[in-house]
């Protein structure tokens, strides 16, 4: 999903993932969450929650991670923090995806 997000052929605002480790000795940092991250960021998705999943896997070897796009962190920062600028005003850069088009329908319902 990380490559597809990247080159645009699919938007997204926010993804969670839950990663389950299978054996004990996984608990250590490996090549494919490093990779998860970095293709996450390579993506435009940030890191905004994680959350370990203590109702299973022992308490520790689940973690759920949530990550939102930088269009859409940027976009409902404007809304609730400075709505009188654009995104792009106020988070640099020109912000894309779907928060464009939720912003327009937002407006066109106002």
């Amino acid at each position: 999903i990380f490559d597809d997000v990247a080159a645009g052929r699919v938007a997204l605002d926010q993804l969670q993932i839950e990663l389950h480790l299978k054996r004990a000795d996984e608990l250590e940092p490996r090549r494919e969450i490093r990779a998860l991250f970095s293709a996450a960021f390579r993506a435009g998705l940030w890191l905004f929650h994680k959350e370990r999943n203590h109702w299973g896997c022992f308490g520790y070897k689940c973690v759920e991670f949530s990550f939102v796009s930088k269009a859409h962190a940027c976009l409902e920062f404007t809304d609730t923090r400075c709505p009188q600028h654009s995104p792009a005003a106020v988070c640099g850069g020109r912000p894309n995806g779907p928060s464009r088009q939720a912003r327009s329908l937002r407006a066109r319902r106002q």
